[in-house]
């Protein structure tokens, strides 16, 4: 199973602003802003996540979890590497052209 991250930054702030975070604006972050999910922005010139924060007292909560091309990448590995598992255990070797053949 995979770790789970989760950053939790708070702040006090007069006006409302931009909390930018070093992370790639990817779909498996899902942020919360004071218990509400928002929608992170991305910057110009690339890809940082930009999180809009309102004024007052904020609690900004960003958690990395599961998307389905990351479900679907786990079962290839896995079913990649039962098929490995398999051919060895059954000493089944894959046959290259050219090999073993008999010449007339």
């Amino acid at each position: 199973m995979a770790a789970h991250l989760v950053f939790r930054p708070a702040a006090h702030t007069r006006e409302r602003f931009f909390l930018g975070l070093r992370l790639l604006n990817y779909p498996a972050w899902r942020v919360e802003v004071n218990g509400t999910t928002v929608t992170p922005e991305s910057g110009e010139d690339y890809n940082q996540m930009i999180v809009p924060v309102p004024a007052g007292e904020s609690h900004v909560r960003v958690q990395f979890t599961r998307t389905r091309d990351r479900t679907v990448g786990d079962g290839l590995s896995l079913a990649s590497a039962l098929l490995l598992l398999w051919l060895v255990v059954t000493g089944i070797r894959p046959r290259r052209a050219g090999l073993g053949a008999k010449s007339e």
